[in-house]
């Protein structure tokens, strides 16, 4: 996926949560509907995630020779390895399906709470959430000999701790969102959207 529609699904995600997380307010008294209704209008409507358009096969007579992919294409480096720890059903496009177990390719940390990486048992790429893997690999960078003909001894460089912590399965209420049937897919973005949208109603109010 293009790192546009990566962006754009995370936005997405980021406004749902928002109005879920204003909707529960709403649903508790502590705003009204009124008020509900002119937050939301002041929203940002969420952005169409398009597929690539396919190229035109009208009949030429011209067939393009078959060139092979230049040398210096290559794929993303991996940060490190992951393992699920839980099954995780993708809720938007872009996301990445997880069986427990399953060993993924860690791409690139989104934020603290998703990451970018490749399943090797179904080899798709997507986004999923940090808190569903656990790291099993940590991958530094590779370190280039130093040059030794002043008789200093060859620099080293300390791999920096690792990170990794034993990732949490998240609780019911964090799975479900909240009791409205709203679908949220994840425990920290929930968090955060809670944050946003008692933010946004400060602001305003």
């Amino acid at each position: 996926m293009a790192p546009n529609d990566l962006s754009t699904a995370i936005t997405n995600r980021s406004l749902r949560t928002i109005k879920t997380e204003l909707e529960f307010l709403c649903d508790s008294s502590v705003i009204t509907p009124g008020q509900l209704s002119s937050i939301l209008s002041q929203l940002p409507s969420q952005t169409q995630l398009h597929a690539p358009l396919p190229q035109s096969t009208a009949d030429t007579g011209f067939t393009p020779p078959s060139v092979p992919p230049p040398s210096y294409a290559s794929a993303p480096p991996v940060l490190c390895m992951a393992s699920a720890l839980y099954a995780y059903t993708p809720t938007d496009a872009g996301d990445l399906a997880l069986q427990a177990n399953d060993r993924i390719q860690v791409l690139e940390h989104m934020n603290n709470d998703w990451w970018r990486g490749r399943n090797e048992r179904t080899s798709m790429e997507g986004i999923f959430p940090r808190t569903y893997v656990t790291i099993i690999d940590e991958k530094p960078a590779a370190i280039p000999p130093q040059p030794t003909n002043y008789g200093n001894m060859p620099l080293e460089v300390a791999n920096s701790g690792s990170s990794s912590q034993a990732g949490r399965k998240p609780s019911k209420f964090e799975e479900n969102g909240k009791k409205f049937g709203k679908k949220m897919g994840n425990a920290a973005i929930f968090g955060a959207g809670a944050t946003i949208g008692s933010n946004i109603v400060n602001g305003i109010f």
